[in-house]
């Protein structure tokens, strides 16, 4: 079988992006003054991993609150060891940290179909990670830059921890997949396993939330591209307005050499792998952007 078809019979493949309230969201969950009206990637978004849902909307433009994604009730991720205090301020590490993490946390995993995860093109912090590919038996890797950002993502995987499948975490990485899969995992010793605490998870800051949704708006830019589609002059005026340059900056770092190779991949689902190379960049035009609305920064810090 090919791995198309692997991925399309895997409850992994329904646990993508999900709902959250982004830069374009379902009709009737709009951030943007509730326009009612779904630009670009709705179909593909559903088939994307699933992102905690941001509470609040682009601050940037002063937008209106966003409604809450349907949910079910949060199933707890089954985790063994001891409790990380709710209160401990974020343990912070860098990129070669995280990529050697993921690697340890990969080593004892059949992993024969990988997508290599550069960083989370969908989400404020930076990302190492893997997807061991192998149809209901695939495995997910995460290892993010601030502890804080397992708090807040690990509970919206809830509804991939279904028949057989649990969540292994430690301060900085989670592992999800079939449980006697993740079992396998031995967790590296500067960031052994961790039981998750029953407080909610942190909020995010205004930064975090903002970086959020630019980050998401990057990624869907970068689909339309790939996909020779553009979001009508009404629209794109108005995400300039939040995220000034941030657009053209990611059409400019694809050219058709990239593009072509994104194109010949049938499996859509690999292209955030795929790009997830240029997260970083990215993002650091989110930030800029960012810093051009500095007056509604003035509290909470990106960390």
């Amino acid at each position: 079988m090919d791995r198309v078809g692997m991925r399309d019979r895997s409850p992994w493949r329904g646990h993508q992006l999900g709902q959250r309230c982004g830069i374009e969201a379902d009709p009737g969950n709009d951030c943007f003054g509730r326009r009612g009206r779904a630009v670009g990637l709705i179909a593909t978004r559903r088939r994307r991993r699933s992102l905690i849902w941001v509470g609040a909307c682009a601050v940037a433009v002063a937008a209106t609150g966003c409604g809450a994604p349907d949910s079910t009730t949060t199933r707890t991720p089954r985790t063994t060891t001891t409790v990380r205090p709710a209160t401990e301020s974020a343990r912070i590490i860098e990129t070669v940290s995280q990529q050697r993490l993921a690697n340890v946390l990969i080593a004892g995993l059949p992993c024969e179909d990988r997508d290599d995860y550069q960083d989370d093109l969908t989400f404020w912090d930076s990302m190492r990670g893997y997807d061991c590919v192998d149809a209901a038996d695939t495995v997910s890797v995460r290892v993010y830059g601030s502890s804080r950002s397992v708090d807040q993502i690990l509970p919206s995987w809830a509804d991939a921890l279904v028949d057989g499948r649990g969540a292994r975490r430690g301060v900085n990485w989670f592992v999800v997949g079939p449980r006697d899969l993740i079992s396998q995992v031995d967790p590296p010793r500067e960031d052994p396993e961790v039981r998750s605490s029953s407080t909610s998870a942190p909020a995010p800051t205004a930064q975090q939330e903002f970086l959020t949704n630019c980050s998401q708006y990057t990624f869907d830019e970068a689909v339309r591209a790939i996909r020779g589609e553009r979001v009508t002059e009404t629209d794109g005026a108005y995400y300039d307005r939040a995220f000034s340059g941030v657009g053209e900056a990611v059409r400019a770092s694809l050219d058709q050499r990239d593009l072509a190779l994104l194109r010949a991949e049938d499996d859509e689902a690999r292209w955030p792998s795929m790009l997830s190379e240029r997260g970083p960049a990215w993002k650091q035009v989110c930030r800029t952007a960012m810093s051009r609305h500095d007056d509604l920064f003035r509290s909470g810090a990106e960390d």
